[in-house]
């Protein structure tokens, strides 16, 4: 039989669920986050191994792009010996 008591007795032990879920899916909460910054910190890692293994392999010493001018640069200005109408001026 259903009875006052019988109801609030059973709210009572279901109130006491829901307080035992919510702290479970807070340490679940927390659980997670602790695994995606620990995931990110592996990729980090990764990526840094990763980059000096590069480095260790580069057999090319790194040049920048200012010294690109000298002896072996290419000239897009023609020769006179190319351009008939410029040896005609010089």
């Amino acid at each position: 039989m259903i009875s006052e008591d019988n109801i609030k007795k059973r709210i009572s032990v279901l109130d006491a669920d829901i307080q035992k879920v919510s702290i479970q899916l807070q340490e679940l909460d927390k659980q997670k986050q602790d695994a995606v910054a620990l995931m990110n910190a592996l990729n980090g890692a990764k990526q840094q191994c990763i980059s000096f293994l590069k480095d260790l392999n580069d057999d090319e010493p790194e040049t920048s792009d200012s010294g690109d001018v000298g002896n072996n640069a290419d000239s897009n200005i023609p020769t006179q010996k190319d351009n008939p109408v410029l040896s005609g001026l010089i």
